[in-house]
């Protein structure tokens, strides 16, 4: 899967858009629905 900004996701049943990936820290920026934003890790 290619992660990139205004990708939409879903985790745990909640649509998210990627608003920043950080391939290099294993980090993205998601931003669901009501504009609230979380930073996830990934490897």
């Amino acid at each position: 899967m290619q992660i990139a900004p205004g990708r939409q996701v879903a985790l745990n049943g909640v649509e998210w858009t990627v608003d920043d990936a950080h391939g290099q820290l294993g980090r993205l920026v998601l931003v669901d629905g009501d504009g609230r934003a979380e930073t996830r890790s990934f490897r």
